[in-house]
């Protein structure tokens, strides 16, 4: 019997459930949609119907690209500014927002006479009014693991005919795109791990590999299920199949496990016994305590998968470098590319890090692996491509990248390279731990999950933060990595709370780093962090004499690395704007795509502005916000940018933003938020920033104010570092 499946073109999409609508002065509030009355289609081709069938589909490009970017707007209103930004990113904003206005006017005619009924028009936003319109995507969003095999074996691409835009939108639709895949990813994966039938198992694999051709869980998924369903012969030729999609793909066979799989499965297919595994080794458990791990969490966490921790609590990895040419060896370029990533790797003292010529035969050693692969030399810059394996997961490919280096940037790159995939492999860890209950966690574990809730930058997070830290520096009150989690969070932390003055929170930032520093006196990055709380808390000889030692233990052709950002606002701090901005540039300015999201942005957006460049300022602040749209440190400088450069929309824009987040900012917060500033840079930023204050608040320039002296912190450097 043929299983008819089910396609997109027959689905009925479910009526979107009745919403609370808001009016406003500017719109008349319309009598309130019992049943559909249009229906806008996102996946595949764009597709406008009204309930009849009657297509109401735009004819221009923008005006259908404005009317998707409502449709996946969930339902909320979307700002004007975000839209003109959206669509005419390369047009000033005056120009943006003409255009916006002839294309609402045009989207408003193409739904005629529907228009009042199913789009609303406000002075500073557009929805698409929740109570008639339905969307397809509502469905997507909608499924859990009970219902993901119901939907069709294939997911159409997102708005399949609106690929070239804007490269705002295009950037936009990539990152809806990528969201929409990781929803059906994840549902699919729970399925396969937890269904007891084999045929929805394999069904769940099938489609998991037609999403993600090297998803190894998947393809043991559907190898298991398909042995358990009783056809072998299946099996087998699932198991040929991945080896070659691997050796095709990636050059390599898949993973430990996954081999282990296909040899026990030739192993029945062909009558011989293979030995058995061999039992667990031991291991540090959850407690701290050596023991064999035997059980699996019921939250899904293998015990047996928790971190191999080295010394003091860190994580393993192990570091490789591929040559392009195996027989010649690694080139002088890929040479001091690779001494100076360990050596950046070993400073950051984040992981115990081990080299290795070739792959490594035990991947048990291990937590993390990561390739370099040499390419080819052109122009005078070398190509590679970096990968993060993780061993204890069939070396599931956590993130990789192609860059190129040359001799100029080779130094600073190395150091962006080494911080931010430790950040990359630190977070995955976190998220991997999310789902173990904090009873079962090490000290070092804890610290792992507070430092990835840390890197979502997001404050209501910050007590469940504070609840994790407490807990691991109780246990383990000397942990490296505590002391480096907890630093962290207080520096994010500075720029998150907003109600407390800066001053007083790099206080709390210093005392902590001192006791680290105690403790692990050689720590590039808690002395970087004390450094910087220092410049917070008004200490700026006490941090340039810490400047001064750090500038003698790091080779001059390194400091656009971690050393440039405090360079950057140590300059900013003793007035020199236009230094600062240089310094934080040869930070940002390197050319690399790996995230390093406690990066300060801000202050290099507030040296742009206070050194006579807004428009640079504007410009990052813009990039920023694309990804963070309600990030108060970034929102500030980027209001004064617009308000220097006239931009009165985006003013309007961002102090609404400003006011809704924090409905108290006004001038005295403000103030006390930027007085590690000097006067006159202060004041420079204050008159920037009069729109967020009311006319008789604008007060003159602060005097300058004695800072107060702090604690002898000199003593937890060692005497040899000075």
């Amino acid at each position: 019997m043929v299983k008819h499946r089910p396609t997109w073109d027959a689905m009925e999409h479910p009526v979107a459930p009745q919403m609370d609508r808001h009016t406003t002065a500017q719109t008349p509030a319309m009598p309130p949609q019992t049943h559909i009355v249009l229906r806008v289609c996102v996946l595949g081709h764009l597709r406008v119907e009204r309930a009849d069938g009657v297509s109401l589909l735009p004819t221009g490009t923008k005006t259908r690209a404005l009317l998707a970017v409502l449709a996946l707007s969930e339902h909320k209103p979307m700002a004007r500014t975000r839209l003109a930004e959206l669509l005419w990113s390369r047009r000033g904003p005056e120009q943006a927002r003409a255009s916006l206005r002839q294309e609402i006017h045009r989207l408003q005619e193409a739904l005629h006479p529907l228009g009042p009924h199913v789009l609303e028009v406000q002075r500073h936003a557009l929805a698409l009014r929740c109570g008639g319109v339905s969307t397809d995507i509502d469905t997507v969003q909608a499924i859990t693991e009970a219902t993901v095999l119901t939907m069709p074996d294939r997911l159409p691409v997102l708005l399949e005919d609106l690929s070239v835009v804007d490269p705002a939108f295009d950037t936009w639709l990539a990152h809806k795109r990528a969201g929409l895949v990781s929803h059906v990813t994840s549902q699919l994966e729970v399925l396969l791990a937890t269904t007891p039938n084999p045929a929805s198992a394999r069904e769940a694999a099938q489609r998991l590999l037609a999403l993600h051709p090297l998803h190894e869980g998947a393809w043991r998924g559907l190898m298991q299920a398909e042995s358990r369903g009783g056809d072998d012969g299946a099996a087998m030729l699932s198991a040929e199949t991945c080896i070659r999609t691997f050796h095709n793909a990636v050059g390599t066979a898949p993973g430990q496990e996954t081999m282990r799989l296909i040899a026990e499965l030739r192993g029945r297919h062909y009558g011989r016994a293979l030995p058995p595994l061999r039992s667990p080794d031991k291991v540090v458990d959850n407690c701290g305590a050596e023991g064999v791990c035997e059980h699996i969490c019921p939250h899904g966490c293998a015990q047996g998968q928790l971190p191999v921790m080295g010394r003091q609590g860190r994580m393993r990895a192990i570091v490789v470098f591929q040559p392009y040419d195996k027989d010649a060896g690694l080139g002088a370029l890929a040479t001091r590319l690779r001494d100076e990533f360990v050596l950046s790797a070993v400073a950051l003292d984040l992981m115990d890090i081990s080299v290795r010529a070739d792959m490594p035969q035990d991947m048990g050693l291990a937590d993390v692996l990561i390739i370099v692969r040499e390419g080819t030399y052109e122009g005078g810059r070398l190509g590679c491509a970096v990968e993060v394996q993780d061993p204890r997961h069939d070396n599931l490919i956590i993130w990789g990248h192609g860059f190129s280096v040359g001799s100029a940037d080779l130094m600073a790159l190395s150091w962006h390279m080494a911080s931010g995939l430790t950040l990359v492999v630190l977070s995955t860890e976190a998220r991997r731990l999310a789902r173990c209950p904090l009873e079962l966690l090490s000290p070092m574990q804890m610290a792992l999950r507070a430092f990835g809730l840390v890197l979502r930058n997001d404050p209501a997070l910050y007590g469940a933060i504070e609840q994790l830290l407490r807990g691991a520096s109780q246990r383990a009150p000397e942990d490296a990595f505590v002391f480096v989690a907890h630093a962290t969070y207080l520096r994010v932390r500075l720029h998150g709370a907003w109600g407390v003055p800066i001053r007083y929170a790099a206080r709390e930032l210093v005392t902590m780093v001192q006791a680290g520093l105690a403790v692990f006196p050689a720590s590039q990055l808690l002395r970087y962090t004390l450094g910087t709380g220092l410049l917070y808390a008004g200490w700026v000889e006490e941090s340039g004499m810490l400047l001064r030692q750090m500038r003698a233990t790091v080779h001059p052709e390194s400091r656009g690395g971690m050393l440039a950002l405090l360079e950057g606002l140590y300059a900013l701090c003793q007035g020199d704007a236009r230094k600062a901005a240089w310094a934080y540039a040869e930070f940002f300015d390197v050319g690399t795509a790996v995230p390093i999201p406690t990066a300060p942005e801000h202050e290099f957006v507030l040296s742009c502005l206070l050194s006579g460049e807004p428009e640079r300022a504007l410009r990052h602040a813009q990039g920023v916000l694309a990804l963070t749209p309600e990030r108060v440190s970034m929102l500030v400088p980027a209001l004064a940018a617009a308000n220097m450069l006239g931009q009165h929309a985006l003013v309007r824009d961002y102090g609404q933003r400003l006011r809704a987040l924090w409905p108290g900012l006004g001038l005295r917060v403000l103030e006390e938020r930027y007085s590690y500033l000097p006067a006159g840079l202060r004041h420079r930023l204050m008159v920037a920033l009069s729109p967020l204050c009311q006319p008789q608040d604008v007060t003159p320039a602060l005097p300058g104010e004695q800072a107060e002296k702090p604690p002898v912190w000199q003593h937890a450097v060692p005497p040899s570092a000075s």
